[in-house]
């Protein structure tokens, strides 16, 4: 059993006390801390830069040492370089001087023995005396949401290792196909098609959501690794292995359809839950789903994505990242 906090009202100073004992508790003095976070691919969607400031706030004040950290992504776009992460980051309020902190982009990492393939960890967060996760709840259409976990498991490795872990979910026909459609339909990358009643897939276009395998009335599409719920969190795994100290905030308000990588994530589908605080990821985003759809009164993220968020959490448990069982203490 875990236990995890939930703030209401986050801009409450209330929420800066807890957080500057719990950094206090969580890590060493004059720790260097990265403070994980998507810091946006468009100018709307991304952890939220008040909350970010705090933190860091909190962080020199305590006499550690922060820096805001996160890594390039492999497709083409404003966060795809170092440099032009970098300028995007400045633009969406991400700053040395707006923060109080520098500001690292990096590719660099150093490869940790995975389950399916070696996971390049990033070198800076294995360097680092302690991590402070920072991250914005929403949806996703590979793992139903993009939290905590996805936060590490995709945030957390090189561009390679990145490729890998989608490329390895993308489906392969190893059934009979009867040309029924069902897997073009869900399809989000519309990389799908029926070609003389036989399913055609774009692996350019693929996401590896795997959405089209879970669809196929025949079973006859499979995974060319594994699922992308498995890889993604096979990816978390490496990284919270190399971790020292590690403290979890998620923001569960402005819960958009699709993930931050996108410069349109589409409309809230959720009212705002608050902020949750805790040590474990695991429980961090299982309650983040829980309360989200909770507010909701229905599982949001199944209804637009086609996607069971929970699959990649019970995976993470699985995988001993963490616990299903939480308490929450509401503020």
């Amino acid at each position: 059993m875990a236990d995890v906090t939930l703030f209401r009202s986050p801009d409450s100073a209330e929420l800066d006390g807890f957080l500057g004992d719990e950094i206090a508790r969580t890590f060493p003095k004059e720790a260097r801390v990265a403070l994980k976070l998507h810091m946006g691919e468009g100018e709307k969607h991304h952890f939220d830069c008040r909350l970010t400031r705090r933190c860091v706030a909190l962080l020199n004040g305590a006499g550690m040492k922060p820096f805001l950290y996160d890594s390039p992504v492999m497709y083409p776009g404003e966060r795809h370089t170092p440099e032009d992460y970098l300028k995007r980051a400045a633009q969406n309020g991400f700053s040395e001087e707006a923060m109080g902190c520098p500001v690292v982009v990096s590719d660099e990492a150093r490869p940790v023995e995975g389950k399916f393939f070696p996971i390049g960890v990033s070198t800076h967060l294995i360097e680092s005396d302690g991590v402070l996760v920072l991250s914005h709840v929403k949806g996703h259409p590979c793992s139903g949401i993009g939290g905590a976990l996805k936060n590490l498991g995709m945030g957390g490795v090189d561009r390679k290792t990145k490729g890998l872990l989608h490329g390895g979910a993308k489906p392969v026909l190893t059934g009979e196909c009867d040309g029924c459609g069902s897997c073009v339909e869900g399809c989000p990358g519309s990389a799908l098609e029926i070609a003389n009643d036989k399913i055609r897939i774009d692996q350019g276009s693929c996401w590896g959501c795997g959405r089209c395998i879970d669809d196929c009335p025949r079973d006859a599409l499979e995974s060319q690794r594994a699922s992308f719920d498995a890889l993604l969190i096979d990816g978390a795994a490496a990284v919270v292995s190399q971790l020292h100290h590690t403290l979890y905030v998620n923001d569960v308000r402005k819960i958009t359809r699709l993930c931050d990588c996108c410069r349109d994530a589409g409309p809230e589908i959720a009212p705002d839950v608050g902020v949750l605080v805790g040590t474990d990821p695991v429980v961090v985003d299982q309650a983040s789903v829980d309360l989200a759809v909770r507010a909701a009164g229905e599982d949001v993220f199944s209804r637009e994505l086609g996607r069971n968020a929970y699959v990649h959490i019970r995976e993470a448990a699985g995988r001993g990242i963490g616990t299903l069982k939480y308490e929450i203490r509401e503020r």
